[in-house]
């Protein structure tokens, strides 16, 4: 897809659904899915609760279905779900589950419903924060460091990625700069050399190289440094 196909196509971003399909969408969602992708939808992601479905919230629902558009989430949940009896739904309650599932994930909604046409018309962006960046960019980002329930290490609430110069041999780091948190997730690749574990649930600097991943950005760290012992403010 070129760069000029990718500005004009609509995204989840406007408006796909309404508030209304939501609703309807999280009765279906309680009442059939709920068991295996828990209430908040976090699904195999929450450690503690043992639960078999993916989560549909947050990177690893980038990492599904980013930069594909909506219909595929439908389709894959008339053909998979409800675990057991796939395909047992009508159009109507899979399209409201799909809402529902955008409304967690924080898309807006309109005046319009989701319709199986409208699936077809709506792409769901790709992890945001390294807009106007090329793979493999030195950047820099700060935000709150945490290791999720895989044990990969994540930055959280941070702002966007920054462009900056691969500091020469030997120099010290720059004073990172103070920032409210943010809105994006970044996977961190090869954190475990620089110690984390001390730092988590701390707010940190991380410096290296940005990693496109299909929908998902990435940082091949090679520096993380402690800004404050909160992540807060």
């Amino acid at each position: 897809m070129t760069a000029q196909s990718a500005l004009k196509r609509k995204t989840v971003r406007e408006p796909a659904y309404s508030s209304e399909q939501a609703e309807r969408g999280r009765k279906v969602y309680e009442a059939n899915c709920v068991t295996c992708h828990l209430p908040e939808l976090d699904g195999s992601a929450n450690a503690t609760a043992e639960a078999r479905g993916a989560p549909l919230v947050g990177t690893r629902f980038v990492q599904d279905f980013g930069e594909s558009k909506v219909s595929a989430l439908f389709n894959k949940m008339k053909r998979d779900m409800p675990s057991g009896k796939p395909g047992t739904l009508t159009d109507q309650e899979y399209l409201d589950a799909a809402s529902f599932v955008l409304q967690r994930n924080s898309f807006p909604s309109g005046a319009a419903e989701l319709t199986g046409d409208t699936a077809g018309d709506f792409w769901i962006p790709g992890a945001g924060g390294g807009e106007g960046l090329s793979n493999y960019t030195y950047v820099t980002a700060v935000g709150c460091l945490h290791q999720d329930p895989t044990r990969s290490w994540l930055l959280t609430n941070a702002q966007e990625l920054k462009k900056t110069d691969v500091p020469a041999a030997g120099a010290a780091p720059t004073p990172a700069v103070t920032e409210g948190p943010g809105e994006y997730t970044f996977r961190l690749l090869d954190a475990f050399h620089y110690s984390p574990e001390p730092h988590n649930g701390h707010k940190v600097r991380v410096i290296g190289y940005m990693v496109r991943l299909g929908a998902e950005i990435r940082v091949n760290v090679q520096a993380l440094q402690m800004v404050s012992a909160t992540c807060g403010n």
